[in-house]
Formats: structure tokens, C-alpha cells, sequence
């Protein structure tokens, strides 16, 4: 579902009919396949095509859900478990 201006609401992906995998989904995905050492941010960003500031964001908000953390300085993991 969309708002008025028709941006994904909250919690939701948006539609995408370019075949890519959606921001939110790359990045898990990425997270995923980081392993033990995790990724760095720069990889993150290349893997789903958002900038600094954007995989930041998610990258904090997933670690409040207790679906990501940060294995060292400047690089990321996802939780033992979690799938995307």
C-alpha cells in the first residue's frame, strides 16, 4: 500500500518491476552473506543502491530489532538465525 504521495508505507516494500531486488530486501540479503566479519558499509551501499545516509538508517533500525549488529568498527552482520 502507498500513501498520497505514493511512497511504501511503513514496515512495507514498495512495488518494483525492474527485477532487482528491493533496497530494503539487497540489503538483508547482504547482511546475510556478510558472515562472522560482516560487510563493510560501502558494500552494503553497493549492494542495494542506496546511499551512506540511507543504509545507516536501516542498518540502526534493524540492530533495534535485533536483526542486524555491528561485528567491528564500520562493518556489519546479521544475527545468527535471521534470514531475509
Amino acid at each position: 500500500m502507498t500513501d498520497d504521495r505514493g511512497r511504501a508505507e511503513p514496515g512495507e516494500l514498495p512495488d518494483d518491476d525492474s527485477g532487482r531486488p528491493e533496497p530494503e530486501a539487497a540489503l538483508r540479503e547482504a547482511l546475510c552473506a556478510a558472515g562472522d566479519d560482516g560487510a563493510t558499509v560501502a558494500d552494503l551501499m553497493a549492494a542495494c543502491g542506496m546511499g551512506r545516509s540511507w543504509v545507516y538508517y536501516r542498518l540502526s533500525a534493524l540492530a533495534d530489532a535485533g536483526r542486524a549488529v555491528q561485528a567491528s568498527r564500520g562493518t556489519w552482520r546479521a544475527v545468527p538465525g535471521d534470514a531475509p
